[in-house]
């Protein structure tokens, strides 16, 4: 499944419905955004990036009254998996196997790491 990348700020928005677990209004994702992100954004901007989540098939909306609720039709694992394969092709040709030598060979993985993802790869095979 081919999902379009998101931007930043459309990322921060759908983490907000993501978290939601359901149906989240406008106003609690402008208050989520602020909280936990630290980045104040105007109501006609979230509908902004809500629009065009919308438009690239993320989610969908419902209106009860003046209120507009916005549940994901996408789910953050899908998004993930699509996010990791086109990163995985891009960069390393879709091996598996040069990513994962790239990040041991890296140094930046301690002993206990390098050991997890030994035993991941183990457990694969």
């Amino acid at each position: 499944m081919y999902l379009k990348e998101l931007t930043e700020s459309e990322t921060l928005v759908m983490r907000c419905i993501w978290d939601a677990n359901g149906e989240i209004a406008v106003q609690d994702i402008i208050d989520k955004v602020a909280k936990v992100y630290g980045k104040l954004m105007k109501r006609t901007t979230a509908s902004t990036f809500i629009l065009k989540l919308r438009d690239k098939g993320y989610i969908e909306g419902r209106q009860d009254g003046r209120i507009m609720y916005y549940r994901a039709i996408i789910s953050e694992e899908d998004y993930k998996r699509s996010r990791a394969k086109d990163y995985l092709d891009f960069w390393y040709g879709g091996s598996l196997n040069r990513a994962v030598a790239m990040l041991c060979e890296s140094k930046e993985l301690s002993s206990q790491q390098y050991e997890r993802v030994k035993n991941l790869i183990d457990e694969l095979e």
